[in-house]
């Protein structure tokens, strides 16, 4: 097969190549020494799909100017633009076989001999490798020479074995026989790039309904296969060529028919289709975006997947390469302003232990309509949960300022632990952001998202913010190396380090801890005396039956933290301050816990960093230092 299939490219006729000039095309002019804007301009709109000029006449067709490239035109144009005739000036096809080659003749002659198709195509339908089976693009390349090189001649042949193949539903030869039919099919789409307007009309006629058709047989086995086969029809192809097409994916994807699963594979096959394409379909992409916009909330996950995929490809697109560049794509800024309204509820109601996913579970009747907007909120929030984890390792640059406002929505959902669906989307999600590049002129939005998270009444949403501190600044460290940066940080630190929660302050002593060990907050004698006059905040005692003062309590305890934390900065030596502030600790060890643990648990991992090298660490402890740190560690009230 392969060998006929080199035999076809050598028997490649050469086509004819014009010039072109892309300013005439668009009555433009070019630019002062060629100096573009990268993306969408007057100059390069001209070879875009236009729903409203559609190429659907021989005249258009052939004044068409077809540019089958894809990146020509974004950044700049060739200096020499050369593309293929129109098909009058190209090669005849369909000739008669009097006038062929005696190889030409070989070829045409097997391939028109009916008994020759039929073994051909129970050869190429037969099952290799049961269930590893791909699509295979050395037999599409065949039929594409074949089409190429004999024209449509060809096709009547092949029709009533296409549409066998690609209809077929048997449970044993269903992927195979589809498979066999993508290839050839492909295969007559591919081949048909040099063919005239009346012949790529004649054959769409017939290839567009019998796709349709195609629509409910898609399986588990085969969907992937129809993605390929759509991705590769689509690739190196001016979408103005393949206007039907598009115009037959986008027809009601969320027709329901087929399930949840058939809905999910029309919406792979229409993202296969339109991938290809690129920059070149914005206005295909703003419609996708208006067909797909109330389903965001769909109930089952499988097209939520999905939907947030495709998502990621429609945004794709909207990145200014230049301040002065022109984005006729949809925008991220323009979605978000549509979904941040209905995820607010998100962030301070939080999911009720009881609550399940309507994957799951079976609604029931007078459902309370909170908890039903709650769960509307939950399924769209997991699409764009979807499609901010997609678009993270697809996009052309990182987190964009647009998404930050999840942030917080993010950081309550940390409370999540009955939805696994959700959880998993939420831990990918808050690890996409916080571990993305960011711009100079986007860090003060950083940061005022940063309070805003923290200042959230969900505990959980307070905590997670501080592990976003610690990811952002450690992968963002010379960008947000500035004072007034780092003076907010420290605010923000010094607020939560207080906070009424224990496990809240106890994650702001870690991260506290981990800014001054890497050197961007500066340990000083400002910082020191703050925690020293925190932890000097009497607690009054009480009775038995007295429950402890929870504000002098908290904040007794934020100094204790903010003193742990400063020595464990220093994890493998002991500068000078840090003896001193081991003996300020040493009074609280039998203070009401939480503190007292808080106390012993610095202790101990004092003891354990510099244990090896201690011989040199206790030089810097006077005698009576040693005595009490000696006394503390070893003493029967320490292992109490």
């Amino acid at each position: 097969m392969s060998g006929v299939s080199a035999l076809l490219k050598q028997q490649k006729r050469k086509h004819k190549m014009i010039p072109v000039d892309p300013y005439k095309r668009s009555n433009t002019t070019a630019p002062p020494d060629n100096k573009f804007d990268p993306g969408d301009r007057a100059d390069n709109s001209w070879h875009q799909y236009d729903a409203s000029h559609p190429v659907d006449s021989e005249e258009k067709w052939n004044n068409a100017a077809f540019v089958e490239k894809t990146h020509w035109g974004f950044n700049c144009w060739p200096k020499k633009m050369m593309i293929h005739a129109p098909a009058p000036e190209q090669p005849e096809l369909n000739r008669d076989r009097k006038v062929l080659s005696e190889a030409e003749a070989v070829i045409y002659d097997n391939f028109q001999n009916p008994a020759f198709i039929d073994k051909l195509i129970s050869f190429l339908s037969l099952e290799e490798q049961k269930g590893r089976d791909k699509f295979r693009t050395k037999y599409l390349a065949l039929f594409k020479g074949l089409f190429r090189n004999y024209g449509i001649v060809m096709l009547d042949i092949f029709k009533a074995h296409i549409e066998r193949l690609v209809m077929d539903t048997s449970h044993d030869k269903q992927d195979c026989s589809q498979r066999c039919g993508m290839e050839i099919l492909g295969g007559a789409i591919r081949g048909a790039k040099h063919w005239s307007y009346t012949h790529v009309k004649e054959l769409w006629d017939w290839a567009a309904p019998l796709l349709q058709k195609t629509f409910p047989n898609f399986s588990i086995e085969t969907v992937d296969d129809w993605g390929t086969f759509y991705s590769s029809i689509s690739e190196s192809r001016d979408p103005r060529k393949l206007f039907q097409l598009y115009e037959l994916l986008l027809q009601n994807p969320f027709s329901g028919e087929g399930g949840a699963f058939g809905d999910s594979s029309r919406l792979l096959i229409i993202l296969s289709g339109l991938i290809q394409q690129e920059w070149r379909v914005p206005q295909l992409l703003q419609k996708l975006l208006k067909i797909v916009t109330p389903h965001l909330a769909h109930q089952y996950k499988n097209v939520r997947d999905q939907l947030g995929s495709l998502l990621a490809n429609i945004f794709l697109y909207d990145y200014k390469i230049y301040p002065k560049s022109v984005i006729r794509s949809p925008q991220i800024s323009d979605f978000m302003t549509l979904v941040l309204p209905q995820l607010e509820k998100l962030k301070v109601e939080a999911i009720t232990p009881n609550s399940e996913d309507t994957e799951v579970k079976m609604e029931v009747d007078n459902v309370d309509s909170t908890e039903e907007e709650r769960k509307h909120a939950i399924r769209l929030c997991k699409t764009v949960l979807k499609f901010l984890v997609s678009s993270n390792g697809r996009a052309f640059t990182t987190s964009s300022k647009e998404v930050l406002p999840l942030l917080p929505i993010i950081c309550a959902l940390d409370c999540e632990s009955k939805d696994d669906d959700l959880k998993v989307l939420r831990q990918k999600a808050f690890y996409c952001l916080s571990h993305a590049l960011i711009e100079i002129d986007d860090i003060p939005v950083v940061i005022a998202t940063m309070k805003e998270a923290a200042s959230l009444q969900s505990w959980h949403a307070r905590k997670s913010i501080l592990r976003y501190i610690q990811n952002i600044v450690f992968d963002n460290f010379f960008t947000v190396d500035k004072p007034e940066y780092k003076q907010q940080i420290q605010e923000l630190l010094f607020n939560l380090i207080c906070d009424e929660q224990l496990e809240v302050r106890e994650m702001a002593s870690v991260t506290l801890s981990g800014l001054l060990h890497c050197g961007f907050l500066q340990l000083d004698q400002d910082m020191m005396g703050h925690f020293e006059q925190l932890r000097r905040i009497k607690v009054k005692k009480r009775k038995l039956t007295q429950a402890l003062p929870l504000d002098t309590l908290i904040k007794r305890h934020a100094g204790v933290l903010g003193l742990s934390a400063c020595v464990q900065a220093y994890p493998y030596d002991v500068p000078e301050f840090v003896p001193q502030i081991l003996m300020d600790l040493s009074v609280h060890v039998n203070d009401p816990q939480p503190i007292q643990l808080t106390v012993k648990k610095t202790l101990s991992d004092f003891r354990r960093t510099h244990h090896d090298n201690w011989l040199d660490h206790k030089q810097m402890f006077t005698d009576d230092q040693l005595v009490v740190l000696t006394d503390l560690l070893i003493s029967p009230n320490y292992y109490a």
